[in-house]
């Protein structure tokens, strides 16, 4: 990871990686078909960790929706950049679409999954707590946060200038949107 940071992605081989790591090419090659695998590896281990963080969150007292929506929204945002750079992410992504069946691409697969889940659960918690109507589908609120997630996550890394905390902010406020009560929300204008 420190090697694609200091040289790009593009320019690190598989090779060199082994020479940083001190063990052989071959070591390498038995765990990684690809320099793409490698960097997928990464990727989820830093999905986990956020994961990791939003299940201490989600068991844990909660306060207002509204809080503990951004929190969620900060665990997931605070690493991204830290380990794995825009480029890094642009490539991570393009294979997992190439490749979605590959052992690396099942794993980002799961992760996002998992998030998925946390997200219905969130829901499904603020329901019980009589934070939101339960009137409302935790499932079809998690789908339309996670689709925002996505959406502006995948705006952030085809941006060149588009800041982490701009990100951030959009997503919170967009994702507000899913814990108005349908009694609230006014009339769409499109309509």
């Amino acid at each position: 990871m420190s090697l694609f940071r200091e040289r790009g992605y593009d320019a690190v081989k598989l090779e060199e990686i082994a020479e940083h790591a001190e063990v052989s090419p071959g070591t390498i090659y038995t765990y990684f078909k690809t320099k793409n695998d490698l960097l997928l590896e990464i990727v989820v281990d830093d999905l986990k960790l956020a994961i990791q963080e939003v299940d201490v969150l989600l068991q844990g007292p909660f306060g207002s929706a509204h809080e503990m929506l951004d929190r969620i929204i900060d665990c997931h945002c605070d690493g991204i950049e830290d380990r794995v750079s825009r480029d890094m992410w642009r490539v991570a992504v393009a294979d997992y679409i190439r490749n979605p069946r590959s052992v690396f691409g099942t794993e980002y697969e799961n992760s996002l999954t998992t998030i998925d889940r946390q997200f219905v659960m969130f829901f499904q918690r603020l329901m019980r707590e009589n934070k939101l109507p339960r009137t409302h589908s935790a499932r079809l609120l998690a789908a339309g946060l996670s689709n925002q997630f996505n959406m502006s996550f995948i705006e952030f890394i085809r941006s060149e200038t588009m800041s982490l905390d701009a990100m951030a902010t959009r997503l919170k406020r967009l994702s507000r949107l899913s814990l108005i009560p349908m009694s609230e929300q006014r009339p769409d204008p499109m309509e």
